[in-house]
C-alpha cells in the first residue's frame, strides 16, 4: 500500500484548550500541525481530510497565527497528483479545519470544488449538524464547505460503519463531535490508522486526554479505549491529524 503524510501547516490555539500533559508548554499558545492522508489504494487516489483551506479569516476564531498559504495542494502536487486526479476524499468530520481544503474561493470570490472528480464521504450525522445553524457549536462549522459538493451529488453521507472500497473503511466514533469517523486502510496485511480527532495527537493516546473542543468527552473515551487497544495489539501505523511533526507512529 503506497501512502503519504499530507501536511497543510500548522496553526496555534490557545494551550489551556488542548491540553498536553506529558509535553512542557513553556507559551500560553500551543503549535497544532493540520495533517492528512494520501492513499493509492485499489486502484483509487485517496485523501483523507482536507485541511483549512482558504476560504476565511481563521484569525476571528481563535486560531492565533495561522500558516498562510495553505500547503494541501502544493504538498499533492509533490507526489505529482493534481486535484483532479482524486477518487475519494473520506471526512473525519466537517469541522474547518478537516473539511476546509474541500472547496477553494476564486480570485473573483465565488466558490470552486478543489476535487472536481472526488466522492466525498461523511457521517449523515455529522452533515445534519453542519447544515443546522442553531446547532450550539455551530461556530465549528463552514457550510462553504460542503454546500457545492451537495449540489453536484458528490457528497455521500454514511450512516454507521461502512467499507468504502476494499480496503478503506470508515467507522461512526462519536465524541469529539457527533458524526465523526475514523478511517482504516488495509491492503496485504498492512494497517494504516487515521483516528482523527479521536486521537489527535500522540501525546493523547490515553484514556484521560481531553480538549475543550470534545463535546461528549465520555463518549469520546470510551470509543478511544476500543481503538487504541486494536492499534497497539496489531500494531497499526497511526498517523495523527494535530501532530506537528508528519510521522508514522506506531502505538505499543
Amino acid at each position: 500500500m503506497e501512502y503519504h503524510i499530507i501536511n497543510d501547516g500548522w496553526i496555534k490555539i490557545p494551550a489551556d484548550d488542548f491540553p498536553v500533559k506529558s509535553v512542557g508548554i513553556k507559551s500560553d499558545r500551543l503549535f497544532l500541525g493540520l495533517n492528512q492522508l494520501f492513499i493509492r489504494l485499489a486502484g483509487k487516489n485517496v485523501l483523507i481530510d482536507t485541511g483549512l483551506g482558504n476560504k476565511r479569516d481563521y484569525t476571528k476564531l481563535g486560531l492565533m497565527d495561522y500558516q498562510l498559504p495553505r500547503m494541501l495542494i502544493q504538498q499533492l502536487n509533490k507526489l505529482d497528483v493534481k486535484p483532479e486526479n482524486i477518487d475519494i476524499v473520506a471526512l473525519t468530520h466537517l469541522h474547518y479545519d478537516h473539511s476546509g481544503g474541500c472547496t477553494h474561493r476564486l480570485e473573483d470570490g465565488s466558490l470552486a470544488k478543489t476535487f472536481t472528480n472526488a466522492l466525498y464521504y461523511v457521517q449523515e450525522k455529522e452533515l445534519e449538524i453542519a447544515l443546522d445553524q442553531n446547532y450550539e457549536h455551530s461556530i465549528d462549522y463552514d457550510r462553504d464547505d460542503v454546500r457545492l459538493l451537495i449540489d453536484s451529488g458528490q457528497l455521500i453521507t454514511v450512516n454507521g460503519d461502512q467499507e468504502i472500497i476494499p480496503g478503506l473503511s470508515v467507522y461512526h466514533t462519536p465524541g469529539h463531535c457527533p458524526g465523526h469517523q475514523i478511517v482504516i486502510a488495509t491492503e496485504n496485511k498492512e494497517t494504516v490508522f487515521f483516528p482523527g480527532d479521536l486521537i489527535p495527537v500522540k501525546e493523547h493516546a490515553n484514556l484521560s486526554e481531553t480538549t475543550k473542543y470534545d463535546y461528549d468527552k465520555d463518549e469520546l473515551i470510551k470509543h478511544r479505549s476500543k481503538w487504541l487497544d486494536l492499534a497497539k495489539k496489531n500494531m497499526w501505523e497511526c498517523v495523527f491529524c494535530h501532530g506537528v511533526n508528519s510521522t508514522i507512529d506506531v502505538l505499543r
